[in-house]
C-alpha cells in the first residue's frame, strides 16, 4: 500500500470482507504493513479494537455472513455489526452516509462492481491489498479497491415441452448469441436489472462488457 486511506478509516471492498481502516496514523501504519504483505499484525488488531465495532454492510444471506462475522470476532476479539439489505438501497445508504461524513460502515459487499469505480473517484474507498489478493483471478478484482468473494454462473434454460430439438440445438450451437435469433422473438424472458445486483450483471454483460458484440438493439 503506497498511500493511506483517502477518507480516514473507511474500507470498501466490493464483494469482500476486511478489517477497518482508521483515521489515526498508528492504524494507517498498521494497515500499510498488512497491505505490503506483512499479514494481519497485532498492531492492526489493536488499532481496530480501539475503534470499537466493525460494521459490515452486505447483501448476502444473514445466516452465511453471521458465520463469517462470528468466526472473525472469535479470532480477533473485535465486535462485528452485521447489516444486511437489498443491493442498491444498501449501496445508496452507504454512499449518502459517506457524502455527509457519517462513516458508519467499515466494509461493504455488493454484487455490482461497476458502481464501485464512481465511489473510488469520489475518494470514499480506503485502498487496501489483502495478503491473498494476488491469488484472486484477474477480472475478479480491482487491486486495492475491490475483491470478489465468489463467481456467479449464468446460463440459458428452456422448456423441453415447448421447444423442438432444433430449437434446443440452436441454443447449444449459438450460446448467448441465440438470444438474438429471430426464432426466439416473443418466446423468452429475463429478469429486470432493477431487481438487484446479481440480475444487473446479466444486463451488464450484454450492454456494457460486450456492447461491441451485441450492441443496444
Amino acid at each position: 500500500m503506497q498511500t493511506g486511506p483517502r477518507l480516514g478509516r473507511r474500507g470498501m471492498l466490493g464483494g469482500a470482507a476486511g478489517l477497518a481502516l482508521s483515521r489515526s496514523e498508528p492504524a494507517r501504519s498498521a494497515v500499510r504493513a498488512v497491505s505490503d504483505g506483512g499479514g494481519i499484525t497485532d498492531d492492526l488488531v489493536k488499532a481496530a479494537k480501539r475503534e470499537g465495532t466493525l460494521t459490515y454492510y452486505h447483501v448476502t444471506s444473514i445466516d452465511i455472513t453471521a458465520g463469517w462475522t462470528r468466526a472473525f470476532s472469535q479470532a480477533y476479539g473485535i465486535t462485528m455489526k452485521n447489516v444486511r439489505g437489498p443491493g442498491y438501497p444498501t449501496w445508496d445508504k452507504w454512499l449518502n452516509e459517506s457524502r455527509v461524513g457519517r462513516h458508519i460502515c467499515d466494509v461493504i459487499q455488493v454484487t455490482d462492481q461497476s458502481i464501485i469505480a464512481a465511489a473510488d473517484q469520489e475518494g470514499f474507498i480506503g485502498h487496501y491489498t489483502p495478503v491473498a489478493g494476488p491469488a484472486i483471478r484477474t477480472g475478479m478484482k480491482q487491486d486495492a479497491v475491490w475483491y470478489a468473494l465468489h463467481a456467479g454462473f449464468m446460463g440459458i434454460g428452456w422448456n423441453t415441452t415447448r421447444t423442438s430439438e432444433a430449437d434446443a440445438q440452436s441454443i447449444r450451437d449459438q450460446g448467448w448469441d441465440a438470444l438474438g435469433d429471430p426464432r426466439w422473438k416473443g418466446r423468452y424472458g429475463t429478469t429486470t436489472p432493477a431487481s438487484g445486483g446479481s440480475d444487473y450483471t446479466f444486463w451488464y454483460m450484454f450492454m456494457v462488457d460486450h456492447k461491441d458484440r451485441w450492441g443496444e438493439p
